[in-house]
């Protein structure tokens, strides 16, 4: 296996970030404009680009366009895809957009699973499709897809983010073992609870976050700051914070998961009496 410099991380030219309009996203882009890293940032709000591009540009006095884009839907995915071959070179690729749902799979409209199976997969497969060519051209890269520990803890109300998120996790770590002999990094950032605008929008609008205890938010800001420190480490799975990896370590954990398993069992033979 290739030992990866990532010393060429203070060299990099540009960065692609989706969902950087608010959030994980934004506070990536905040982080490496600080780097003097240029970006072209990818959101659907214009409005709201126009400010962070023009607030980042002069604050860091770096390059900052954006693409206004929803990439939710396909056809636009594809041509970003054909934008972005314009760049040259693509250092940094960070595949942040996403939001989630409240309600178990029946609940919400199959236009909506569609729409989040179409964000977390097919967009992060098509940008990865269209720029690891070019990274494996200049032989570096950076390539980081935002999952989540929902990946790894089964939750009511949660079956296609949950599913998608794991998905990114498995593609990581496969396009990493396919890169390998390369300078190019691949990571999946899996945080918990994070305070942004996620909670505050959309299908959370009414989500009441106080019932999350205030020990387990962590900050976007340690969020990104992890995920660039462990970088240097080349490792392809990283969960910030210690109660967040304590939390999956205890979920996975034998004793947990036969509960789980006798607790199933359980339910089913109530399921089955109950019919008969």
């Amino acid at each position: 296996m290739t030992d990866k410099n990532f010393s060429f991380l203070q060299n990099c030219k540009n960065a692609i970030i989706t969902g950087a309009s608010s959030g994980i996203g934004l506070e990536y882009a905040k982080q490496l404009a600080a780097r003097k890293i240029n970006l072209i940032l990818l959101a659907r709000r214009k409005d709201r680009l126009e400010e962070i591009c023009q607030e980042l540009s002069n604050h860091y006095d770096i390059s900052v366009t954006y693409i206004s884009v929803d990439l939710s839907k396909i056809d636009e995915v594809q041509k970003v895809c054909q934008e972005i071959l314009k760049i040259s070179p693509v250092d940094i690729l960070i595949n942040c957009a996403g939001f989630a749902t409240l309600g178990e799979l029946s609940s919400v409209s199959f236009e909506t699973h569609s729409q989040m199976i179409t964000l977390h997969i097919n967009t992060v497969v098509a940008l990865c499709h269209s720029i690891i060519p070019k990274m494996q051209e200049q032989n570096r890269g950076i390539i980081i897809n935002v999952a989540s520990i929902g990946a790894f803890i089964p939750t009511r109300g949660n079956s296609v983010y949950s599913a998608t998120k794991a998905f990114l996790i498995t593609f990581s770590e496969n396009i990493n073992l396919e890169l390998e002999r390369t300078n190019i990094i691949v990571q999946a950032i899996c945080p918990g609870f994070t305070k942004t605008e996620f909670h505050q929008v959309g299908h959370f609008s009414n989500f009441d976050s106080s019932i999350i205890p205030r020990k387990l938010w962590m900050s976007v800001t340690d969020v990104v700051s992890t995920s660039l420190a462990k970088l240097k480490k080349n490792k392809v799975i990283v969960i910030p914070g210690l109660k967040n990896r304590l939390f999956v370590r205890f979920y996975q954990s034998f004793i947990i998961q036969t509960f789980i398993k006798s607790q199933r069992k359980k339910a089913l033979k109530k399921s089955l009496n109950s019919i008969r």
